[in-house]
């Protein structure tokens, strides 16, 4: 069975496949940025939300929001609904 890497490998024998992905962003991180971030992440900005991703750096930030929650705080929320 042919996949789509294998059929586009055989169209253009000559492509390299790309290695690398985005670079990453350098740009300043201040509140229209972290406000960006969580309107893109997130259901909704809550007030403090701004001061505490600000209080980290980007990358922390990041992964703060990319996290998912301990699982005994999704057994919490399932006895709660």
């Amino acid at each position: 069975m042919m996949n789509r890497r294998s059929f586009l490998q055989r169209l253009l024998p000559d492509r390299q496949a790309t290695q690398s992905g985005l670079a990453p962003y350098t740009g300043t991180w201040a509140a229209p940025q972290i406000a960006h971030l969580l309107r893109r992440t997130t259901y909704g900005i809550r007030t403090g939300d701004i001061a505490q991703l600000q209080a980290m750096s980007m990358s922390a930030a990041v992964d703060l929001l990319l996290t998912p929650p301990p699982e005994s705080s999704v057994a919490c929320l399932s006895t709660i609904i």
